[in-house]
């Protein structure tokens, strides 16, 4: 499958700031599942200079922004990469980390009473892949989607089970942890998804509940958690089967991946950027899991970066400035664009 990607993140200037420093992980890599056709990051129309790769092999670009007469920062990542679907099995890629790195214990995935209850109710022996199926669907089962947390502050996995509501964030967290009591190495992945029937019944359901009261202003999580406004000027995501898929760009959009506006979406928009966890299985290597979805990742989902928890793969860190809007879109484009 071969998915356009736009992501876009606007901040101002905190009070009293004279620049801003952030730290950017918005370079998908080519890898085991996903192959980068074509991808450019630019802060407000220019590409940065300062890159280097951390120690889990995410690609990081650093910035800098003086603040002069400037209103906001913008921020854009956007390409096109071509996906295949692998049941979620990534195999033993070569990387800077170790697996055992990933067992270790962070604030967000330590483990308390309830995540030692849900590894402890675990029917299955030996601890491997059936495991962690069981493990993911309970995670899935345990929290309930709560699109108004998308913009809170990161919980960590006991606070998110033992409140039964969260975002993708939370169910990565969560399955992360428990993991980890098993002693199974396991690691945070941010990345976009793209949304299918699934994700529109999760959208539906939330709807229909009353828990959201603009179709056009609902707040989704995005990979580094910040809120999400989708309204009618968001890209679209995958038509409905009944719509079939969305129309290639023609040869005079072929940069429309890395800078046109894609067009406009359907009333309700479901996630684009999303996190999910993967665990290291002993003659598998690393496969993917997402509690959030119930499902492991497939050719709709593209990695962006790995950490032992959310704060190690935000997209977007940093002093100085504040995030004001995130405008994620991924669409599946037939030809290339």
């Amino acid at each position: 499958m071969r998915l356009a990607i736009r992501h876009i993140s606007r901040y101002q200037f905190d009070d009293q700031a004279t620049h801003a420093l952030q730290r950017l992980r918005l370079r998908p890599q080519s890898g085991p599942g996903q192959t980068v056709r074509a991808w450019q990051v630019t802060i407000d129309g220019v590409e940065p200079t300062l890159s280097y790769a951390d120690g889990l092999g995410n690609r990081i670009d650093l910035v800098r922004h003086d603040r002069g007469a400037k209103a906001e920062i913008v921020v854009v990542a956007a390409g096109v990469v071509e996906t295949q679907d692998r049941a979620g099995i990534l195999g033993n890629s070569e990387g800077y980390a170790p697996p055992w790195i990933f067992e270790r214990e962070t604030a967000l995935t330590k483990a308390g009473d309830t995540v030692r209850a849900l590894t402890g109710a675990l029917p299955i022996e030996p601890r491997g892949l059936d495991a962690l199926h069981w493990l993911m669907t309970e995670v899935h089962g345990r929290i309930a989607y709560a699109p108004n947390l998308a913009a809170a502050d990161a919980v960590d996995a006991e606070t998110a089970l033992q409140s039964g509501e969260g975002t993708s964030r939370d169910h990565a967290h969560a399955f992360i942890a428990a993991a980890r009591v098993l002693k199974i190495p396991a690691r945070y992945i941010s990345g976009y998804v793209l949304a299918d029937s699934a994700m529109q019944r999760i959208a539906d359901a939330k709807q229909n509940a009353g828990d959201v009261e603009d179709e056009e202003a609902l707040a989704l999580q995005s990979g580094d958690g910040m809120q999400q406004v989708l309204g009618a000027s968001h890209a679209a995501q995958s038509q409905s089967q009944s719509q079939g898929p969305s129309k290639s760009p023609s040869q005079g959009q072929s940069q429309a991946a890395l800078g046109a506006q894609p067009h406009a979406a359907a009333l309700m928009q479901q996630p684009a950027g999303h996190a999910w966890a993967e665990a290291y299985v002993e003659g598998l290597g690393w496969v993917g899991f997402d509690p959030f979805m119930n499902r492991c990742p497939d050719e709709r989902y593209v990695r962006i970066a790995v950490g032992l928890d959310h704060r190690d793969a935000q997209p977007v860190t940093g002093l100085g400035a504040t995030a004001v809007g995130v405008e994620i879109s991924v669409v599946q484009t037939p030809e290339l664009v």
